[in-house]
C-alpha cells in the first residue's frame, strides 16, 4: 500500500528496498507500548534504518552508497501474499532487506537500480553498471536479466555473460521500431554458484500521438 516506483517527473528507479511493515508490534514515544500492531511506511522505515546502523558499525569503511548496494543487491524476492508469484521490481525494488546476507555482500553496484525511463521505438540506449569487490566476491559472475515486465519488441542485454568484480559492463536496451507501449521492469542478476546479487530496472515504451495530429497554423 505504499507508492512504488518509478519517482515522479525524473524518473528514477524506486522504490530502494522492502521491510517488515504490516502488523508490527512496536514501541511507542514517550516510553509507552503499543497495545495493538501498526502497518504502514513508519514501521518498514526503522527496519532499514536499524539494518544500515548495524551495517555501519560492522564495516566503518563503507561509504552510504555500499550500505545501500549490500542491503539493495541481495533482499529476498517479495511475493503476492498466498502465491509464488513476485511483485514488480517497482514494488520492491531489491526485495525485502537480509541483513546477515547484506553482512556479507560479496560485490557492490553503482547504481543500485536502473532507469531508462521513457523510451521510443526504434531506439537503442545503453547503461553501464559498475562492481567493486566488496570481499570474496573476485571470482567470475554470471551475468543475465529476469524479466518481469515487457511489452513486445524490447528486449535488455548485457554487452558479455561474465564479469570480475571491478569491472563496469554496459547493458543495452534495444526497442524495435514494432515495439508496443508498456511497462517494463525487472533484475540484471549476478549469479555465481548459489550466491545471486540483484539490481532492479525499470523503463517504459511509449510512442507519443500528437505529432501525428492535424495541424495549422493559426
Amino acid at each position: 500500500f505504499s507508492s512504488s516506483g518509478p519517482t515522479p517527473v525524473s524518473l528514477q528507479m524506486k522504490p530502494d528496498v522492502d521491510a517488515p511493515g504490516v502488523d508490527i508490534l512496536s514501541s511507542l514515544p514517550r516510553n509507552t507500548w503499543s497495545a495493538h500492531d501498526w502497518s504502514g511506511t513508519s514501521m518498514a522505515t526503522p527496519h532499514v534504518a536499524g539494518a544500515a546502523a548495524v551495517l555501519m558499525q560492522r564495516h566503518p569503511s563503507w561509504t552510504v552508497a555500499e550500505i545501500k548496494s549490500a542491503l539493495e543487491s541481495t533482499g529476498d524476492p517479495v511475493h503476492v501474499a498466498g502465491t509464488t508469484t513476485e511483485v514488480p521490481s517497482t514494488r520492491e525494488g531489491g526485495g525485502r532487506i537480509d541483513l546477515p546476507r547484506a553482512d556479507d555482500p560479496l560485490v557492490f553496484t553503482a547504481p543500485t537500480g536502473l532507469s531508462f525511463g521513457l523510451v521510443k521505438p526504434g531506439t537503442t540506449t545503453t547503461q553501464t553498471l559498475q562492481t567493486t569487490d566488496a570481499g570474496g566476491g573476485a571470482d567470475p559472475w554470471t551475468v543475465s536479466v529476469q524479466t518481469q515486465l515487457a511489452p513486445a519488441g524490447a528486449a535488455l542485454a548485457p554487452a558479455a555473460p561474465t564479469l570480475v568484480a571491478g569491472d563496469a559492463f554496459a547493458l543495452t536496451l534495444t526497442i524495435a521500431p514494432t515495439a508496443v507501449q508498456g511497462e517494463a521492469a525487472g533484475f540484471v542478476l549476478l549469479t555465481r554458484g548459489t550466491d545471486v546479487r540483484r539490481v532492479p530496472y525499470w523503463f517504459r515504451v511509449e510512442s507519443p500521438k500528437l505529432a501525428t495530429e492535424p495541424g495549422r497554423m493559426l
